[in-house]
């Protein structure tokens, strides 16, 4: 559909995409796990490969916080309502971009013209654009 195309356009050329570690929820495992995210405007979807037609899972970052991770000199924190998240990216360089990207799209965030967080979706499974 025409609106999908759109926005899958627009993910291409304005998102930001790449591989960092995840480490699980511990309800399962603790472990740190190699994804790949895209970022979205304030939407931060992780897949297991590239291959992977829908996500992983979602976190909404609208009313989040992106802080340093005590777990580590190359850890990012993603504080949102619902969880926190902990992210290891490969080098300090990484680190540095995907930090400065989460934290302009956390900044973007305007209440009055997206209310997804009282929709309660993070986590779970949208339908989402085309990405890859």
């Amino acid at each position: 559909d025409i609106i999908r195309d759109i926005i899958s356009q627009y993910s291409k050329e304005n998102g930001k995409r790449g591989e960092m570690r995840k480490q699980g929820g511990g309800h399962r495992s603790k472990a740190w796990k190699k994804r790949i995210f895209v970022l979205y405007g304030t939407y931060f979807y992780y897949y297991k490969s590239e291959k992977q037609i829908s996500p992983q899972g979602i976190v909404i970052l609208d009313n989040a916080k992106i802080d340093d991770s005590p777990k580590g000199p190359l850890n990012i924190q993603v504080i949102t309502p619902a969880r926190t998240y902990q992210l290891k990216a490969e080098t300090e360089e990484i680190r540095q971009d995907w930090f400065k990207a989460l934290s302009e799209a956390v900044e973007s965030y305007q209440p009055e013209q997206k209310p997804s967080q009282a929709f309660g979706i993070e986590g779970k499974i949208p339908d989402i654009p085309d990405i890859f």
